[in-house]
């Protein structure tokens, strides 16, 4: 599909870049392609999400384990 605006030819098709001014468009994505840098996104998201749940797994664990060692200690106050 080729539109014809101003006599520059404007290219939409997936997996190509936008030419502008007779130039190919790179944009801000360095010039990936949409699907791409949206895979890679998510990808990259996902990963940070996981990470995320192992380190509050970690913590949570750790506190847990805190928390049972001092079940057994005996604490009170007692009169003398």
């Amino acid at each position: 599909m080729a539109l014809v605006v101003a006599g520059h030819p404007l290219v939409g098709v997936l997996g190509r870049g936008l030419v502008v001014g007779g130039r190919p468009y790179m944009g801000a994505s360095r010039g990936w392609p949409p699907l791409v840098l949206t895979t890679f996104t998510a990808k990259m998201q996902q990963e940070r999400v996981e990470r995320f749940y192992a380190i509050q797994s970690h913590h949570t664990q750790f506190k847990t384990n805190l928390s049972h060692e001092n079940i057994g200690s005996d604490t009170t106050v007692r009169k003398p």
